[in-house]
């Protein structure tokens, strides 16, 4: 077992695009790419766009293979 990173909430989903897991949690979206090589442990990153509404990927489509749509809420002002 390796530990690449920690989160803050829940995870809900997982969306593999590429070489990548896109971690969908109840409080941000995070990425995770494998170890790239001997000495590497991978990957981890938060990528700032607060809770998600919604996650979709296309694994079956040849131009939008590695491309990931994420929804989010508008903060209240």
């Amino acid at each position: 077992v390796r530990v690449l990173g920690a989160y803050d909430g829940r995870p809900v989903s997982a969306v593999p695009v590429g070489d990548r897991l896109v971690i969908e949690t109840t409080e941000g979206l995070l990425a995770a790419a494998p170890p790239t090589g001997a000495s590497s442990d991978g990957e981890f990153q938060k990528l700032g766009i607060g809770p998600v509404v919604s996650l979709r990927a296309f694994p079956r489509s040849k131009r939008y293979r590695n491309t990931v749509i994420a929804t989010a809420d508008r903060p209240q002002q």
